[in-house]
């Protein structure tokens, strides 16, 4: 019996595809809608089986022929939809919101105008446009992306990794009542804790032997371990890559330093061009006054797992002041 296949015929170059990774909170949405109100750019914030194929695929539940050509096969189709305001955010509160990238004039046009796949591809060609994904967690992942869309971009977006371990805590993403009944769709694997038996669902990221540490850990410094693995495996990934002319590693605390400069030689490294409201999205970035780690996140913090993540700080050329603070005053 022949196999069935996935595929789909499409004229778009795969150097027009860009995509956006990091960990979690660390600044991938707010660059993201930035890109994505630039002149012909879409930006899709995490499509979820653009997310998952990725990790399915590393992990042997898919295998890897057949998830290149699921996400090769979709990604047109999911841009496709997007042109057409089929597959986008109309709610005006979201960060990810289409009103927050498009004028309204570019959005009824596209909503009246744009009826089929050859009016579509006419627009695409037309107007040079590019796609920008933002898939989270991803990053480790960045040569299956290459497989699938030979050429296409990365941006690795960094940033500092207390105050991304914090965010994550107050989210409460890392929290056993999240590991033992998930909320969200994800990749996982089933873990039998030793003293109770209670099973919970580990993400990938989590090293096999250092389950009941992590879930000894308090939720900061599970985060706090999370920023440093993603981090570890992004790198050891891309000593062996091939491909390291395509990736672009993006500081966030640079952007929020220096908005303007940091977002305007991006911006015109990848190409793209700013419209009125890329402008405004850009002069709206400004620090917040740095948030302190309160001490409900902090009284139970793994010493060992921030010397750990201190080491990730001096590879991504990240001031060390705030985790050497953290670090001195439990020590």
């Amino acid at each position: 019996m022949n196999k069935i296949l996935f595929g789909a015929t499409n004229n778009q170059s795969t150097d027009s595809i860009l995509i956006i990774s990091g960990v979690a909170r660390s600044g991938k949405t707010t660059l993201g809608n930035i890109l994505g109100s630039c002149i012909a750019v879409e930006h899709v914030e995490e499509p979820k089986p653009f997310v998952h194929l990725p990790i399915l695929s590393a992990f042997g539940s898919i295998n890897e022929p057949l998830s290149v050509n699921i996400f090769k096969s979709y990604i047109y189709d999911l841009w496709y939809e997007r042109l057409i305001m089929r597959n986008v955010n109309f709610r005006p509160m979201d960060e990810s919101s289409i009103w927050k990238q498009k004028t309204i004039m570019e959005i009824i046009y596209r909503t009246l105008r744009l009826n089929d796949r050859k009016m579509v591809q006419r627009y695409l060609d037309n107007r040079n446009s590019s796609l920008v994904l933002t898939l989270t967690h991803t990053i480790p992942f960045c040569d299956f992306f290459w497989k699938a869309l030979p050429q296409s971009k990365i941006l690795h977006v960094v940033r500092e990794g207390v105050q991304v371990a914090m965010d994550v805590t107050s989210k409460g993403w890392l929290a056993n009542e999240q590991l033992i009944e998930p909320q969200h769709a994800s990749p996982y694997r089933l873990y039998l804790r030793k003293k109770d038996g209670t099973k919970f669902h580990l993400p990938f990221w989590v090293e096999n032997g250092y389950e009941e540490r992590y879930l000894n850990m308090s939720l900061f410094s599970r985060g706090i371990y999370y920023w440093r693995r993603l981090l570890e495996m992004y790198e050891d990934v891309m000593k062996l890559s091939m491909q390291t002319d395509l990736m672009h590693v993006v500081n966030f605390e640079n952007i929020l330093d220096n908005p303007h400069k940091t977002l305007y030689n991006l911006i015109d490294t990848l190409g793209f061009k700013p419209s009125r409201i890329t402008k405004k999205l850009i002069s709206k970035i400004n620090r917040k006054t740095d948030e302190y780690v309160v001490k409900s996140m902090s009284i139970d913090v793994d010493i060992e797992e921030l010397v750990a993540a201190r080491r990730m700080y001096s590879k991504f050329n990240m001031s060390t002041d705030r985790i050497d603070d953290l670090i001195n005053s439990f020590s």
